[in-house]
């Protein structure tokens, strides 16, 4: 069975496949029906938010996803460092995937000029980058 937020993302890619195909490809379809669907899923519970996570990953459960990810011959994205990065800096994924080599200042020992999001709020007002982001210098490729 699915889960009430997996079945909202579902139907969010399907409604935007639908509103694709009519813009840009001129196929006359309307994604009215994926809407009042949704709407019918929601009344009934079946569509809905995600629960929000309260518990962080243990180190062994990071250990071995992290050893999952390594030992794996057709993995080319270096997911334990991205993993690594993430939970010694609490970014978010879309923080870390928005970060340029032009944001980085390794005379610094990290990440400097642009605030990312909340893990970096109240940055805007110094020009030192937090301590936190010290991680970017064992990221450099």
């Amino acid at each position: 069975m699915r889960v009430p937020s997996t079945l909202a993302i579902d139907f969010s890619f399907i409604r935007t496949v639908l509103s694709h195909a009519a813009a840009v490809h001129g196929i006359e379809v309307s994604a009215e029906n994926v809407r009042l669907a949704r709407i019918a899923l929601k009344h009934l519970d079946l569509i809905g938010k995600g629960n929000e996570r309260d518990r962080r990953p243990t180190q062994d459960e990071l250990d071995e996803l992290i050893e999952y990810t390594e030992s794996n011959p057709q993995q080319f994205i270096p997911l334990g460092r991205i993993i690594r990065f993430a939970v010694a800096t609490a970014m978010q994924q879309q923080e870390i995937c928005r970060i340029e080599w032009t944001d980085v200042d390794m005379q610094k020992n990290g990440q400097d000029s642009r605030p990312q999001g909340p893990a970096t709020q109240g940055w805007e007002s110094s020009n030192d980058p937090p301590a936190k982001f010290h991680w970017l210098r064992c990221m450099a490729v």
